[in-house]
């Protein structure tokens, strides 16, 4: 037995040398502790009590602070925030606890920044966890050039030297950055560009996956745009009369340009990736563990497996797995073909699965049990399968199926090859199945919709590979029995947040201006650095 409290070690070491020689504890060769005496063990369980007291001391005064972001530490719990809120009076509208946080925290200072474009982008980056850049719907409507309008110096948008309107030549000064300028110069690109962060136009911003932001600003603002309709595109337009949304109603005096990053899903370059051979051997990316855990039918051996970093684990290669228990997969990508052989079961919570085959004969347990899942395509030939907030890019082939508040995109058959054979039996509610499927009476349906959803991308392992594009309708965004979206990210609230981030503009834009938020996958590539060329 070796140290389970703090204080009980620290209490130890305060008592002199004599009394800490009496106890009976086993030293290694160092001195250290290795098996506790008499003594130590009381102190030891002392100290437990001591250790509970400071938790709770230090939770008190995190609770007091909604902002402490210490990952070591305590923080403020969930349930305070409406507290806190109330004492500030804050509208609370982000779906996660994180945003709330961020809400408590910046009301003061969004209140006195009220109006401002800086506000407004940190406000769609706190309420959703959004990588933002902000246009304002005015500077992107054509105007008529009107005498006495006034000219902003070259050097306030990023320009190296400033014009002179009384010696530079005519088409020199056409060119001017502060020129209200409608027809677009082909002669010249316009588009972002790497800046040094002394520049007055350059702003931050985090592209990709990266964690690193990067400097930069417009370059050209009056010629063509590189990339049509992106945030790099700052050319005027004749204004939109048509209500926002993700595609349309951009272009209009009262409207505010939000270009937000697609949301990553589990796919992003920043994963740790390791193969099946290193899952006992690296604790720092994977935890492994076996568990006694009781079930329906009694005690059954678990094997956890469970990715410890923030964002899944990859686990590459074939793997098969033959051992009459329960594997339990949390936190990770099984990136190639997985086989669970029978006896065993599998279970899966906020993972990503390409072919996952298992070949327990079984209808009246799972042998399949998946939780905020991503699929490619799942094969239970002879058993049941239960899914829960999972979404399937491919086939999923079972004998029978329970599936709540999940996505589909392809055939649910029991049966390999030949003419389609629907499953036996099942339940499939609150979900998306595909439209061939509205005729199909053979399960319980309650609840769902018959379309096929739009993604950011329909292929596994590219970013973004299940998630919800805007353009979906609401039924599938907002139609899952608490609310929420469908399919493999209803824990992570990405429809919510975007309609969040709407309400909380509402109440910190001027009067009659309206946010529009516009997905922009030019925000997940770095734009070029022209200094080094």
């Amino acid at each position: 037995m070796t140290w389970t409290s703090k204080f009980g070690k620290h209490l130890y070491a305060l008592l002199p040398a004599v009394y800490r020689a009496r106890d009976n504890s086993v030293h290694d060769a160092s001195g250290a502790v290795v098996e506790l005496g008499d003594l130590a063990k009381y102190l030891d369980a002392s100290g437990e009590m001591l250790d509970k007291i400071e938790a709770t001391l230090n939770q008190r005064l995190a609770d007091v602070f909604p902002d402490n972001d210490d990952p070591d530490g305590a923080v403020c719990q969930d349930w305070v925030l409406p507290y806190l809120a109330a004492l500030l009076d804050v509208r609370l509208v982000s779906p996660t606890a994180e945003g709330q946080r961020e809400e408590i925290a910046n009301a003061v200072a969004w209140r006195k920044g009220k109006g401002s474009e800086n506000v407004a982008e940190q406000i769609a980056e706190a309420v959703a966890q959004l990588e933002v850049e902000i246009q304002e719907g005015w500077q992107r409507v054509a105007l008529t050039p009107r005498i006495g309008m006034p000219l902003i110096p070259a050097t306030a948008l990023g320009e190296e030297n400033d014009i002179d309107v009384e010696t530079e030549p005519a088409s020199r000064i056409a060119n001017h950055p502060g020129l209200a300028a409608v027809t677009v110069d082909f002669r010249r690109h316009s588009r972002a560009i790497v800046a040094d962060e002394t520049n007055p136009a350059a702003k931050e911003t985090v592209f990709g996956d990266s964690d690193t932001a990067i400097w930069w600003r417009q370059a050209n603002r009056h010629a063509a745009p590189c990339f049509p309709g992106s945030y790099e595109d700052v050319s005027r337009r004749t204004v939109d009369l048509r209500d926002p949304n993700w595609r349309q109603g951009f272009y209009h005096p009262k409207r505010l340009l939000v270009h937000y990053k697609p949301e990553p899903g589990f796919f992003m370059s920043a994963n740790e990736t390791i193969s099946w051979g290193d899952v006992p051997s690296t604790p720092e990316l994977i935890q492994y563990e076996i568990i006694e855990r009781e079930t329906d039918t009694g005690m059954a051996s678990v094997h956890v497996v469970r990715g410890m970093t923030q964002n899944p684990v990859h686990i590459t290669g074939d793997k098969e797995l033959d051992e009459n228990v329960i594997y339990h997969f949390e936190n990770v990508c099984l990136d190639n073909t997985l086989t669970i052989k029978s006896p065993a079961r599998v279970e899966l919570e906020k993972c990503a699965a390409n072919q996952l085959v298992v070949e327990l004969a079984d209808e009246s347990e799972p042998v399949l049990n998946a939780y905020s899942c991503l699929f490619h395509q799942i094969t239970a030939l002879d058993g049941l399968v239960r899914l829960e907030y999972c979404t399937v890019l491919g086939e999923a082939i079972a004998k029978s199926i329970q599936a709540s508040d999940c996505i589909f995109l392809e055939m649910i058959r029991k049966n390999l090859t030949g003419p389609v054979q629907y499953p036996d039996q099942g339940c499939i509610r609150y979900s998306c199945l595909p439209e061939s499927f509205s005729g199909w009476h053979l399960l319980y349906e309650e609840s769902c919709i018959f379309l096929q959803p739009t993604f950011y991308s329909n292929v596994y392992g590219e970013y973004g590979a299940g998630v919800l594009h805007p353009a979906n309708p609401d039924g599938l965004c907002y139609g899952a029995e608490d609310g929420g979206e469908m399919g493999a990210y209803h824990e992570k609230r990405y429809c919510l947040g975007r309609e969040a981030v709407i309400d909380k503009l509402s109440d910190y834009l001027p009067v009659g201006v309206s946010a529009a938020l516009i997905p922009d996958e030019r925000l997940l590539c770095a734009p070029p650095d022209t200094t080094t060329s």
